[in-house]
């Protein structure tokens, strides 16, 4: 995870999972196991918001081909804890 990026719509920055400590590492991991084992996901999960990004600042913005869609979502959706 890269630090001194802008948190997402969860308001969770990559620092906060890095420098929480033991005890947050605990309650992540106790998440994601009950997780797994009701086999549910919260919907927070599957929310992202879309960027639209301009795909070459020389070229038209006025037409909507000339964008590209960046999804930001929730920093959680990322972890790799299993």
């Amino acid at each position: 995870m890269k630090t001194k990026k802008a948190a997402g719509h969860d308001g969770i920055m990559a620092e906060h999972l890095k420098f929480g400590g033991p005890q947050l590492y605990v309650h992540v991991c106790l998440l994601f196991n009950s997780i797994i084992r009701h086999s549910y996901v919260p919907d927070a999960f599957g929310h992202g918001i879309i960027i639209p990004l301009l795909k070459d600042k020389h070229g038209d913005s006025s037409k909507l081909e000339t964008y590209r869609g960046i999804a930001l979502s929730a920093l959680l959706n990322y972890l790799n804890l299993f």
